[in-house]
């Protein structure tokens, strides 16, 4: 049924905060529910069921959601970037750093496009005196519109130096290329700290600026499918995650690692949020949870290890672009817990947390639900 009735790379849709309705570039649906379909045959010969109790049930279910990949109104991601008097550079973005991870990113974009090390590289964020406008790094765009901006920015700044580089060397440009702290120009290497003075000496600066918009992009969608197998008691009500596995359409992944963390801990807090976490109110909306002592979160042994697949969608490679997770990894957890109930139990479940007390009398309730 996902495969037939959700949206294909060509169809339209429309996207919040933008009238009418646009083509999707791509999606990478198909490959995340091929590599959960592939994982679950592994899983099962793997970690086959125990012995069956006649208390405890085991069922299976997944779910997926998608996110489009950049905000709808008019962002903009300014950078700048300059050669520094010691070889280092400097490197300003209007995008803050808040957790997520984005200037560790940033700093590897740009040591790729510069040929250099990340460590050789002075990240200056959200400062408005370094740039010029900026939206910020919101709505995920601190990789997506501020990492084009830094891209742009780096590769200008590199034909600038190859080429003054060239200049002074009597070669041409196409014979020089930049190295971790040098430029090399056929049998020549001028050292970063050379060319600035060069440079300097020759009143000329070397810095460069980059810009990126949501006008220039094209929509496409991120995806992540979570598949989960279950075990239910039936004496008790409680809820056992025994397999948990995620694959995710991230486009072009910039920090496999990092963003592998990102899901795992996003699956964790789903978990946290579906089975465990509470959050009562009495009859004036205020909150009747004392403290944190009584609100209960799962501890490290409660949450399975979650097994992470990244896919791509079939697309030319100048469209093969990051794509933002940010909060899409935690949106299929509660419906993929709740489809691998009903699957053990033959009951809808439609409120969470689905704590032992909840499950166990809505087990003893007689229901038409039951198959």
């Amino acid at each position: 049924m996902r495969r037939t009735a959700y949206l294909q790379a060509g169809d339209k849709s429309p996207f919040a905060g933008a009238g009418g309705h646009h083509p999707i570039m791509d999606t990478g649906l198909s490959k995340c529910l091929d590599a959960l379909a592939a994982a679950r045959v592994h899983r099962r010969a793997a970690r086959p069921v125990p012995a069956a109790h006649p208390h405890v049930l085991v069922g299976e279910g997944l779910a997926v959601a998608a996110g489009h990949t950049e905000p709808a109104d008019d962002h903009i991601a300014t950078a700048s970037v300059a050669l520094r008097a010691d070889g280092h550079y400097d490197l300003a973005v209007g995008a803050p750093e808040f957790g997520s991870g984005t200037s560790n990113v940033l700093h590897r974009l740009a040591a790729d496009a510069l040929h250099t090390r990340p460590d050789r590289i002075r990240l200056h964020q959200a400062d408005t005196d370094l740039l010029a406008y900026d939206s910020g790094g919101f709505a995920s765009t601190g990789i997506l519109l501020a990492g084009t901006a830094v891209t742009r920015a780096c590769q200008s700044l590199s034909r600038q130096m190859t080429e003054l580089t060239a200049a002074h060397c009597g070669s041409h440009p196409a014979h020089c290329r930049l190295d971790t702290d040098q430029v090399r120009c056929a049998e020549t290497a001028l050292p970063l700290t050379a060319l600035h003075a060069y440079a300097q000496a020759a009143g000329q600066h070397l810095t460069a600026s980059g810009r990126a918009t949501t006008a220039e992009r094209h929509p496409s969608l991120a995806l992540s499918a979570q598949w989960f197998r279950v075990s239910v008691d039936t004496t008790t009500g409680i809820v056992t995650v025994l397999d948990s596995v995620h694959a995710a359409d991230a486009g072009r992944v910039l920090d496999e690692t990092q963003c592998r963390g990102q899901i795992e801990g996003a699956v964790a807090q789903g978990i946290g949020t579906t089975l465990f976490e509470s959050l009562p109110t009495d009859d004036q909306g205020h909150i009747i949870t004392p403290d944190l002592r009584s609100y209960a979160v799962p501890h490290y042994g409660d949450l399975p290890p979650t097994q992470v697949h990244f896919v791509r969608p079939d697309v030319p490679a100048h469209h093969q672009t990051p794509k933002p997770m940010s909060e899409l990894p935690f949106n299929p957890v509660a419906p993929a817990l709740a489809n691998a109930l009903r699957d053990a139990t033959g009951r809808r479940f439609s409120t969470l947390p689905l704590r032992p007390d909840v499950v166990w009398s809505q087990l003893i309730t007689p229901s038409a639900d039951r198959t």
